[in-house]
């Protein structure tokens, strides 16, 4: 099955990218339009398939139609984000952005409702705080690494540079569910559901800095969405847990739960290792350390900029 569905979605991806390579501009507008209606055909799929498969009472029902409401949502919005496009290839946050982040809610009440084989009480608290760590965390390095530095020296902070940073947090933190929850309990589809997830946050976050600095977007986000957004529904649509069963059913969750959070503590590790790196390669001078480097930069008025985002 999953063959079958690769060979429409890299065709669709495939598409656009030679559009771009023709007309960067046109790419762009053909691009987000060719996920909004990727994102539609999905969400339509797997609530059609959640409706017919309800009749079986299966506990993963609920979340896979929320899950296809949340990809109409955002399908919907992506088609507004493309009529709302210039000529060039340029946009700026309107009711296209903000109806594809009522969206984000959906998807993440969907992943948090999905049954887990946990004996801990509340799994989606631990889950939630595990996602928190990491999400922050990765938000803070794509502010100091990716947005920061796009954004002109004079920017208001309280502008469209915050409304960035929020659907930063919001895409990291929808990818980080699916991730640890995959690394913790191994459901069948969770690979699918998390690539798909981390993908369609690549795009929007590299399409970021195009948006608050109101550049021609790449053609290449609409081309990762045409691929992230299917691999989610059929990730979701083949969903399924397990519990364990028998004398080694508590050591495997225990393992599970370690295993998350080993992996969101090891993550935000590297995550915050990346910045860190390039304060010490952009703030280094010879004959001085990158600390008294940065203090007499600052000190002196001559270069806050370059010392603000080392």
């Amino acid at each position: 099955m999953l063959g079958l569905l690769l060979l429409p979605v890299l065709g669709t991806a495939a598409a656009v990218m030679a559009v771009g390579l023709r007309d960067p501009a046109l790419g762009a507008v053909v691009g987000m339009a060719a996920a909004g209606l990727v994102a539609l055909l999905s969400g339509a799929g797997v609530m059609v398939l959640a409706r017919r498969w309800s009749r079986r009472g299966s506990r993963v029902e609920r979340p896979r139609a929320l899950l296809g409401l949340g990809l109409l949502v955002w399908g919907a919005g992506q088609f507004l984000v493309a009529r709302e496009m210039t000529p060039q290839g340029r946009r700026v946050f309107g009711s296209g952005d903000w109806v594809s982040t009522l969206a984000v809610p959906i998807l993440l009440l969907a992943l948090l409702s999905v049954p887990r084989r946990s004996r801990v009480s509340g799994p989606a608290v631990r889950l939630l705080l595990d996602v928190l760590a990491v999400s922050l965390t990765a938000t803070l390095a794509v502010w100091w690494l990716l947005l920061q530095p796009a954004l002109p020296a004079t920017h208001d902070p309280g502008g469209p540079a915050a409304t960035g940073v929020l659907m930063v947090l919001l895409d990291l933190g929808v990818a980080a569910v699916t991730t640890l929850t995959w690394v913790r309990d191994r459901p069948r589809g969770g690979g699918a559901v998390s690539l798909g997830l981390v993908l369609q946050a690549g795009a929007d976050i590299t399409s970021l800095p195009a948006v608050l600095t109101d550049r021609p977007l790449s053609w290449a986000s609409g081309a990762i969405w045409c691929v992230g957004i299917p691999l989610l529904g059929y990730g979701m649509v083949s969903y399924t847990t397990e519990r364990s069963e028998g004398p080694g059913a508590t050591v495997d969750e225990d393992l599970g739960e370690s295993r998350a959070t080993m992996v969101a503590t090891v993550g935000c590790l590297l995550v915050l290792a990346g910045p860190w790196a390039r304060r010490r390669s952009r703030c280094s001078s010879p004959g001085r350390s990158s600390t008294a480097w940065c203090a007499t930069g600052c000190s002196a008025g001559s270069t806050p900029r370059r010392c603000a985002t080392c």
